[in-house]
């Protein structure tokens, strides 16, 4: 089944995209434990020896991405690239990756944040789709039974394949297109204008 030409990008998802990330205050990695006091017959203690001992400390986030409201600008970024490139360059294909790995994890910061359940955020019309997609470029080969609604991603063309008829006979532009297992072909650039959308009201 063909694949039906990439919508024109909406206007409204060009806009440009401002980021109000703060840097957070740097974190101490040195226990706070004091001096432990030696006794007869006892080894050293690690602070003797200039062991400084260290804790494991939580991470929130990453540089400037340190809300679920970062990472839905990281997005639109994503999105931006992905309207921007030719569907058949490695450029396009780049941004397609980072735009699923992205709205796929949205759900599980946003869970952190609100405590929703991340099963409750992914239950959107294209939330199957994204996170086949999603652990599929995490994983190489998606192995989950759960995922069941992505048969392939391809690059296909609009009108007649290339070559069929003169070059200047009819147009043939390149699609990025999703196979589903359901036999129907989705415009991997129409998904993704849904998919912001969608992050866009649950973080406004």
């Amino acid at each position: 089944m063909a694949c039906a030409p990439e919508l024109t990008p909406n206007p409204s998802l060009e806009r440009d995209l401002h980021r109000h990330g703060t840097w957070p205050a740097k974190r101490s990695l040195s226990s706070s434990a004091s001096r432990a006091k030696r006794h007869s017959g006892s080894g050293p203690s690690a602070q003797t020896l200039g062991i400084t001992e260290n804790r494991l400390t939580t991470l929130d986030g990453v540089f400037s991405l340190r809300t679920p409201r970062d990472l839905r600008e990281k997005l639109e970024s994503d999105y931006l690239r992905l309207a921007a490139a030719s569907p058949d360059s490695v450029e396009a294909h780049y941004a397609a990756f980072d735009f699923f790995v992205t709205a796929e994890h949205l759900a599980d910061w946003q869970s952190r944040s609100s405590g929703a359940s991340i099963t409750s955020l992914r239950k959107y019309p294209e939330g199957p789709l994204v996170s086949h997609i999603a652990n599929g470029a995490k994983h190489f080969r998606v192995t989950d039974a759960r995922h069941t609604t992505v048969r392939d991603t391809t690059v296909q063309f609009s009108g007649f394949q290339p070559g069929a008829f003169q070059p200047d006979a009819f147009p043939v532009v390149p699609v990025l297109c999703i196979e589903l297992e359901s036999g129907s072909v989705e415009a991997v650039l129409s998904v993704a204008q849904r998919v912001l959308e969608h992050w866009r009201a649950v973080l406004p």
